[in-house]
């Protein structure tokens, strides 16, 4: 990458800025304060905290003993019909027979390292989480406890690499989300060997369909839950990022560090109104125009399979590459309106590709 790339000297002022201040951030004056941390009661009130504020946030949480957990499987499954299920392959899940339940009781269990389409196809998740309880009430599950935030960065394919997609995908358009990929994922790892340097912890999450030795990045985290939380869009109509500034013309990374930056201002709910624009030229029917909520499932707001499926579809859309996950079809990316303006002045010069950053915890 060029010693005078943005992304490098975004990354070099916010180091110099935390070394000078003994890793201390002050949070700019526009943002609220950060509420002080709560000291942890005892683990059975903890547990029961954090079922209550799960159930608080329309979920459906219970503690259960060992013993009980076969039975729950057992109704599980009848009730939601379940035939694959996809389990995190850690000691605590292994140690409680999840797995070998499943399969007694015939579901199809399905590696988390499978691909994009056959973990759509699973109606179960199993997994572990750490959890936090801050004082805003807001429930927090975390993967990396000790690299409690996100860095969440943001690039957007240029007008011509949008042209003519609202018709269907184009080669361009292909080229313009690899070329996306590859530098979120260049820009990623520059800002981690920084942080690195730096003496803080760091964990990159390369972008979505990001080609790794012989298989794709695909659904270690979702990238967008980062970037509404640090404030950069909201979910619109068929699931997308919808940014303020650039639309749903953007691929997202997210590195998590122990960096101590100040928050941005989270986003929880859609800003997209009585637009219908990506639901209606859906080929798959897919949105279901419903404003989205922070903590919706994903379910309610878009049929995925469909999604999916609709490229295979497709009789008058260019092959696909191989290392493409999914339907990436874009016709809902291209016909938002969002940004639509800055599209067509930046369509009149040349773009730039700095990207976007701001911080989550």
């Amino acid at each position: 990458m060029p010693t005078d790339n943005p992304v490098i000297a975004n990354i070099r002022r916010s180091l110099a800025a935390a070394r000078q201040s003994s890793h201390a951030v002050p949070a700019p004056a526009a943002r609220p304060p950060i509420p002080p941390g709560r000291a942890a009661g005892e683990p059975a009130a903890e547990i029961e905290r954090l079922l209550a504020e799960i159930n608080a946030l329309a979920g459906s949480a219970r503690r259960l003993p060992e013993a009980e957990i076969p039975a729950a499987l057992q109704a599980l499954v009848a009730e939601q019909q379940i035939h694959k299920a996809c389990l995190w392959q850690t000691a605590e899940i292994e140690a409680l027979g999840i797995a070998a339940h499943l399969t007694a009781l015939g579901v199809e269990i399905v590696a988390p390292t499978a691909g994009k389409h056959a973990l759509a196809e699973c109606d179960l998740g199993v997994t572990g989480v750490d959890y936090a309880l801050p004082a805003t009430g807001t429930l927090a599950l975390l993967s990396s406890p000790e690299k409690p935030r996100a860095v969440s960065l943001l690039m957007r394919l240029t007008a011509g690499e949008m042209q003519g997609v609202d018709r269907g995908p184009t080669p361009r358009y292909y080229d313009g989300y690899r070329r996306l990929n590859a530098a979120l994922a260049e820009a990623s790892h520059a800002l981690a060997e920084a942080l690195l340097g730096a003496g803080f912890a760091c964990e990159v999450v390369a972008p979505t369909g990001t080609k790794t030795g012989d298989r794709l990045v695909s659904g270690t985290f979702a990238h967008k839950t980062a970037a509404t939380q640090a404030g950069l869009g909201w979910i619109g109509k068929t699931a997308l990022l919808v940014s303020p500034a650039f639309g749903p013309r953007i691929r997202l990374a997210t590195v998590f560090t122990d960096l101590p930056l100040p928050p941005g201002v989270p986003t929880v709910a859609g800003r997209c109104g009585k637009c219908r624009a990506c639901v209606d030229a859906c080929p798959a029917g897919a949105g279901r125009d419903v404003r989205w909520q922070a903590g919706m499932p994903r379910d309610e707001l878009l049929d995925a399979r469909a999604c999916m499926e609709s490229d295979s579809r497709a009789t008058d859309w260019p092959v696909k590459p191989p290392d493409f996950p999914g339907c990436v079809c874009g016709i809902c990316v291209a016909v938002c309106p969002f940004g639509a303006e800055q599209r067509n002045r930046r369509a009149r010069r040349a773009p730039s590709a700095a990207p976007l950053t701001k911080e989550v915890t």
